[in-house]
């Protein structure tokens, strides 16, 4: 099997019958392929939890957790140059506030709270980012098992068919057995 075809299928064929509304069932009986060679082509072309035209909601998920991320980086490097802009202006103001929290010695406190509060948000926000993230894969994951499973019962049901004519295959011939003894 080459990398991007299998028994003349690509992945701009493929995109272009999902397009058309095709199903995976179709598509691997056109081509003469099992299910499986499919899954495994769909996931080297980046195409596992493909519907055609419409984006699969796992898919959409990932890509707003995606833009989300680089907001976050946008804002922290944001955070970061503002902050070299104005630490010149914050050593420079420094002796004022050390002069108030000694008058004022509930505003230290509140000064501590405050960036242990920021510091806090800071590790949830990345912590919330990496759960989104994996629940992002997870639900790929899931995608891609209830098809091998759907896949799994239509293979179990075909051989369930196969054993019942293979029993009255038998029966047939037994009673055929018993009707050329009895002539």
């Amino acid at each position: 099997m080459r990398a991007q075809e299998m028994n003349g299928l690509t992945k701009e064929k493929y995109k272009m019958l999902k397009d058309e509304g095709k199903t995976d069932k179709e598509i691997v009986e056109a081509y003469k392929m099992h299910n499986y060679t499919l899954t495994t082509l769909k996931e080297r072309w980046g195409l596992l939890g493909y519907r055609g035209k419409k984006k699969p909601v796992e898919v959409e998920k990932a890509t707003e957790i995606k833009v989300e991320k680089e907001r976050y980086e946008e804002k922290q490097e944001a955070q970061q140059e503002k902050k070299q802009v104005e630490q010149p202006v914050k050593d420079s103001v420094q002796e004022p506030s050390e002069k108030l929290t000694e008058s004022f010695p509930e505003a230290r406190e509140l000064a501590i709270k405050i960036k242990s509060l920021q510091e806090e948000k800071n590790h949830l926000w990345k912590e919330n980012k990496e759960q989104s993230l994996r629940i992002g894969r997870l639900l790929n994951e899931n995608a891609a098992l209830e098809e091998r499973i759907e896949m799994l019962e239509k293979e179990i049901a075909e051989l369930e068919g196969q054993n019942r004519y293979k029993e009255l295959y038998l029966s047939h011939a037994a009673a055929l057995r018993a009707h050329l003894m009895d002539v």
